[in-house]
């Protein structure tokens, strides 16, 4: 009889080769060639640490060719956009009290992960690639910070 223990090592392993995949499949939409001129050498201000304040925002940028994530699992109110192919897609920063766990399509069979959350006193967490969704390119993105 297998193990539980044995079958979850293969589970993870296989969890971390495909995502390593999915990294992998990303790889050559890398660079801000979909980013707006006045963007792409703008350095992160917004709630990164501090010491990538120095890299510009072409250099974490990723054009992947599809228009947004598509949400698997979200709260009652979250909010989408309607992207130009009449789709939806969750908004990437939800609303106090709401969530989304989202997936990224990359390349075939290979996506990313995103998951958002925002507390209802306004403290905002995020996880995964996410989505501007008024320029439509993506970024690797994790954190942890107060709403205004």
């Amino acid at each position: 009889m297998v193990k539980v223990k044995e079958i979850m090592r293969w589970v993870l392993r296989f969890g971390l080769i495909y995502f390593l995949l999915s990294v992998l499949t990303a790889l050559p939409y890398w660079g801000g060639d979909c980013m707006r001129e006045e963007l792409k050498y703008q350095r992160h201000e917004d709630h990164t640490p501090p010491w990538t304040k120095w890299i510009p925002c072409w250099a974490t940028c990723f054009c992947l060719p599809t228009e947004g994530p598509r949400a698997l699992l979200y709260s009652h109110g979250t909010e989408f956009v309607r992207m130009p192919s009449g789709g939806l897609a969750p908004k990437p920063i939800p609303q106090p009290g709401e969530w989304h766990v989202a997936a990224v399509k990359t390349v075939g069979p290979f996506f990313l992960p995103y998951v958002a959350y925002t507390t209802s006193t306004g403290w905002h967490m995020r996880l995964g690639m996410r989505w501007d969704d008024v320029d439509h390119f993506y970024i690797p993105s994790a954190a942890l910070h107060r709403l205004c």
